[in-house]
């Protein structure tokens, strides 16, 4: 479809109705327009219809995955809505009432842009993955059209990655930085380190990252697990519909630590949740309200693994090399390999984050003007209850 598109002089977008049936507005309907005003006493109001791309950006049309392809891969764009028309093109936008009306933000996502390729994925996959699907299966072929017109960035199963800006060829980033704000459930078929796995809404941590250098992160590839560098550029082109579970897999090498996960309440003085306890230093806990992916862990306390995979940066604090804002990754163990359920991070100012110093009461940490934590040591003492371990993720 995505040649259809892309060839094609002009794309006629049906935006208007909930389904196929409703025909073009304008063509084989009458537009409805709203009433166009209303007297009270000595005043006359006047209801203006909302813009087209404003009509559009909250049509079913623009709901559904598929449909993200058909905007973003053609040249030429005819929308039609049941009060109007609007044409864009990759060069100009001409509206039939306004003319030169800026795209709404809302139609952004869904038209090329001048964005970086890396964060121009990113922002499609966040985009998608709220949108509707009736076949489960079409997850990935419903994307990886527009996904692979971006030049620069390799990707598999809607995970971009890209090498860093680093001099060293062997350094790569892979988008793993995802999370959901409110649990979902899964997708089938899919594997659970990507966001198509499963079904509801995402967003990334504010910053790109790149593998942590305690992380060996293999994919599948040409027959077996080869690095992440040595493949890059080729994994695109390898993707079919119906891939053996093994080939789904990431096979990581890295320390994963077992973690505890309570239930704190408003006697400690803090927002009700499911907190992951992480024992920083000998004298502290931290308490962090994690990102669940999975809609079935929010209960009882119970003991989970956890490794990380990415970091954003490495500091020296004195004489310390401190890693910082790296995204930890809990998991969910079955027979044969992990599954990710979740995610947390130790120096990010947007999610909750609580400290304890030993037999001292629960305080809430402010990062706001610098980290908190960096006189308590190297953030790598909570480590060391682990061990490296090389399993699958799938």
């Amino acid at each position: 479809m995505g040649a259809i598109y892309s060839s094609a002089q002009v794309t006629l977008i049906a935006a208007a109705g909930t389904d196929a049936m409703f025909g073009l507005p304008g063509m084989s309907r009458e537009f409805s327009y709203p009433e166009s005003c209303s007297v009270t006493k000595n005043h006359c109001l006047v209801n203006a219809a909302e813009s087209v791309t404003r009509s559009v950006s909250a049509s079913t049309w623009y709901s559904r995955a598929w449909t993200l392809q058909e905007g973003y891969l053609s040249r030429r764009r005819l929308f039609f809505v049941e009060h109007g028309i609007e044409y864009i093109c990759d060069e100009d936008l001409q509206n039939e009432d306004l003319g030169g009306a800026t795209i709404a933000n809302e139609l952004s996502t869904s038209l090329p842009s001048k964005m970086d390729p890396w964060d121009r994925a990113n922002h499609m996959m966040r985009q998608f993955a709220g949108r509707s699907l009736t076949y489960e299966e079409d997850a990935l072929n419903a994307i990886i059209g527009a996904l692979g017109t971006l030049e620069g960035v390799d990707h598999t199963e809607g995970v971009t990655i890209q090498r860093s800006n680093s001099s060293d060829r062997s350094s790569v980033q892979m988008a793993l930085n995802w999370y959901h704000d409110l649990p979902c459930s899964r997708r089938k078929g899919f594997p659970s380190w990507s966001p198509l796995g499963w079904r509801g809404q995402i967003d990334y941590l504010d910053y790109q990252t790149t593998i942590t250098s305690g992380c060996s992160l293999e994919v599948w590839h040409d027959g077996g697990f080869r690095h992440l560098s040595d493949v890059f550029g080729k994994l695109s082109e390898e993707h079919r519909a119906h891939k053996p579970t093994q080939e789904r897999f990431l096979r990581l090498t890295t320390t994963v630590v077992m973690l505890d996960f309570v239930y704190l309440d408003h006697e400690h003085s803090i927002p009700s949740g499911f907190y992951v306890r992480v024992p920083y230093a000998s004298n502290l806990d931290l308490f962090v309200l994690p990102f669940w992916n999975a809609d079935d862990m929010l209960q009882g306390s119970i003991q989970l693994p956890c490794a990380v995979a990415v970091r954003r940066r490495t500091l020296m604090q004195k004489t310390r090399r401190c890693e910082q804002e790296s995204q930890i990754l809990i998991m969910r163990q079955h027979s044969t390999h992990y599954e990710r359920v979740g995610c947390f991070n130790l120096h990010w100012s947007h999610r909750h984050i609580y400290a304890r110093e030993k037999q001292g009461r629960i305080f809430p940490l402010d990062f706001t003007y610098g980290n908190p934590l960096l006189e308590y040591g190297d953030g790598t003492y909570w480590k060391k209850s682990g061990e490296e371990r090389t399993f699958l993720l799938g």
